[in-house]
């Protein structure tokens, strides 16, 4: 336990970050926003329809997040960005 708790201050080296981000992309990869989802956002709000238009199946949900944090918004992470993809993934709205 006591390693585990030490290990926590440590950040991690650079390649395991890079091959946590790659199993992250293999397991949830890019969603793609259907035209339901397309006509429905004009009536969401400002974080949402960023996530919809920007939803084309190249775009990383860090990217997302990372586009919409650096407008000067309130910061937003990757995580809300996939919970958002999920609920329109239960709606049928991604692909």
């Amino acid at each position: 336990m006591e390693d585990n708790a030490a290990a926590a201050d440590r950040p991690l080296p650079p390649d395991a970050i890079g091959a946590i981000d790659a199993a992250v992309r293999e397991a949830f990869p890019p969603a793609r926003a259907t035209e339901g989802a397309r006509r429905a956002a004009p009536a969401w709000g400002a974080r949402e329809r960023h996530i919809v238009e920007r939803l084309d199946g190249s775009r990383s949900y860090e990217t997302i997040a990372a586009e919409w944090t650096d407008r000067g918004e309130q910061p937003m992470v990757a995580a809300q960005v996939k919970v958002f993809c999920d609920q329109l993934a239960e709606q049928g709205l991604v692909e």
